[in-house]
């Protein structure tokens, strides 16, 4: 199995993502706003899968419509 490579976190969505989220908000909407919803989903999973970015109460909704997204430790780094 080949070693994973950050390609999902390329430096520009990423970024973006991270300043959309230093104020949580909805998922879909951050997304939306970061750019295309199709192109950033891998960059914004792979930057909640590196615990950048955190999901809160997912007792909810397991990263639905609903899931409210924020930079992990509650603050921009």
């Amino acid at each position: 199995m080949p070693a994973r490579h950050g390609t999902a976190r390329h430096g520009t969505a990423a970024d973006r993502l991270r300043e959309i989220f230093a104020a949580p908000g909805p998922l879909p909407a951050g997304a939306d706003a970061a750019g295309d919803r199709l192109a950033m989903l891998p960059a914004l999973f792979h930057l909640l899968w590196l615990q950048e970015l955190a999901a809160v109460d997912l007792s909810v909704e397991l990263l639905g419509q609903r899931t409210v997204v924020r930079m992990a430790g509650g603050g921009a780094r």
